[in-house]
């Protein structure tokens, strides 16, 4: 079963889309999650109501978001520790004018701008709302920060529903690695695991060229699953040569959760 409890999560997500988040103070501004992130970013040093001013969101909005990230780094990920209470995020603008190209920017930075770019144009479309992005971000409780960030999840269900965000966001097969752990299976079980895993994979619309399988020893320890083992999901980027640039990918998922959080 879903180790999470839709509803709760989505009860109070009337029309669950990003223009609904801002929607309910000022009707009729349109907001781009880059910005919010940039005036999440800013509350290191800077308060509530400067950052809302600065970056001309509303200060209620802006307070609920901070609300989301201490909740979020409060109880993500499961164990282990925590996520920071501000998303790692990689080197951003301090601009307003969310369309310009900075030559000077760093490909991590450019990188970010792309999936919020992305994920604005995406929202809202198909099945992309708010709700279900919440749902595809509990991925987050089995976050093993590190070498590629990598999300090694024991619910199946939550493994595919990211991927299904994956596929929704219009990312690539280039975006994402994929790890089989195999943990207690048996040989034959293993098989027939493995070969369902990449069905899903190729049923979302990916290939699995990045697929690979865990050697023994590195799942010996990894603890109780749903019956389909670990699936190992990272979100790469191959251009990167530093291992710390994965992080501002990594800071992206993160902030998604937080801006679609709602508390049970």
């Amino acid at each position: 079963t879903l180790a999470i409890k839709p509803a709760p999560l989505t009860s109070s997500l009337s029309i669950p889309t990003l223009s609904t988040f801002v929607r309910n103070i000022k009707p009729n501004i349109d907001i781009h999650s880059l910005t919010w992130a940039k005036a999440l970013n800013a509350l290191k040093v800077s308060s509530v109501i400067e950052s809302s001013q600065y970056f001309n969101v509303p200060m209620e909005q802006l307070q609920q978001l901070f609300n989301n990230a201490e909740h979020v780094h409060q109880h993500y990920p499961r164990v282990g520790k925590h996520l920071p209470l501000i998303p790692a995020f990689p080197m951003l603008s301090h601009s307003h004018n969310e369309t310009e190209s900075d030559v000077n920017l760093a490909k991590s930075s450019k990188v970010f701008i792309y999936l919020c770019n992305k994920f604005d144009k995406s929202i809202g479309v198909e099945r992309l709302t708010l709700a279900n992005v919440r749902l595809s971000m509990e991925i987050l409780n089995y976050a093993v920060p590190g070498k590629d960030y990598a999300l090694r999840c024991p619910n199946s269900k939550v493994s595919r529903m990211f991927i299904r965000f994956c596929q929704l966001l219009g990312l690539k097969d280039r975006h994402l690695k994929f790890k089989f752990h195999r943990a207690d299976l048996t040989i034959e079980q293993s098989h027939r695991i493995e070969n369902r895993w990449r069905k899903t994979i190729t049923d979302y619309g990916f290939i699995t060229n990045n697929f690979v399988i865990a050697s023994e020893s590195e799942g010996r320890y990894l603890g109780n699953h749903d019956g389909s083992g670990f699936l190992e999901i990272a979100l790469v980027n191959n251009g990167y040569k530093r291992v710390q640039r994965h992080q501002s990918l990594f800071s992206f998922l993160h902030f998604l959760l937080i801006l679609s959080y709602q508390e049970e």
